[in-house]
C-alpha cells in the first residue's frame, strides 16, 4: 500500500473502535432519560466548543501540517494521531445520538454493523480524497487552510444549534 492508504487505514481502525464503543456507551448511559438528555446537552456543548476553538485557531497564521512527522511508519502514525485525538469521543456520542433520534440507526447488530461498516467506507472515501485532492481543491478554489479550519468550525457550531433547536421543540 502507499504510504498515504496506510495512515488511513490506521485512523479507519481506531475510528470504527470509537464509533463501536461511543454506541455502547450510548446504549449504556441512555437507559436513564435524564442521563440522555445530560448527553445531548454535553454533546452539543462539546460540539460548540470545538467549533468555537477551531474559529479562535484560524485568526492566527497558515498552519503547516507538512512537518514530516510520521513518515517512517504511516500507519502507526494514523493509529497514534487518532487514539490520541480526544474529540472524536464526544463527537460520535453527538453524532449517534443524532442517528438514533432520527430513526437512522437502532440499537441492533445488524444496524451497529451497517453503521460502522458505512463509516468505516466513508472515512476511507473521504481521507482517500483529503489525501489526494485537497491540496488541488484547495488551490483550484483558492482556500488556504484557515478559511477551511473556519469553514468546519461553523459546521460545528451549526450542528451545535440545530441540535439545541431540536431538544427546544422536543420539550
Amino acid at each position: 500500500f502507499p504510504s498515504h492508504d496506510r495512515f488511513a487505514l490506521g485512523v479507519l481502525i481506531i475510528e470504527i473502535i470509537y464509533v463501536y464503543l461511543t454506541l455502547k456507551l450510548f446504549e449504556w448511559l441512555s437507559s436513564n432519560l435524564k442521563t440522555l438528555t445530560t448527553i445531548r446537552w454535553f454533546s452539543i456543548a462539546v460540539l460548540f466548543a470545538i467549533g468555537t476553538w477551531m474559529l479562535a485557531e484560524s485568526k492566527g497564521t497558515d498552519m503547516n501540517i507538512s512537518t514530516g512527522f510520521g513518515k517512517e511508519n504511516p500507519f502507526i502514525t494514523g493509529l497514534l494521531l487518532s487514539t490520541l485525538n480526544p474529540a472524536q469521543i464526544p463527537f460520535w456520542l453527538g453524532w449517534n445520538a443524532v442517528a438514533i433520534d432520527r430513526k437512522l440507526l437502532k440499537l441492533e447488530t445488524q444496524s451497529i454493523l451497517l453503521w460502522l461498516m458505512g463509516i468505516g467506507t466513508g472515512t476511507f472515501i473521504g481521507l482517500g480524497l483529503f489525501i489526494v485532492g485537497g491540496p488541488a481543491i484547495i488551490k483550484m478554489i483558492s482556500i488556504n487552510e484557515l478559511t477551511l479550519t473556519r469553514l468546519i468550525g461553523m459546521i460545528f457550531i451549526v450542528t451545535a444549534i440545530f441540535q439545541v433547536i431540536k431538544i427546544i421543540r422536543n420539550k
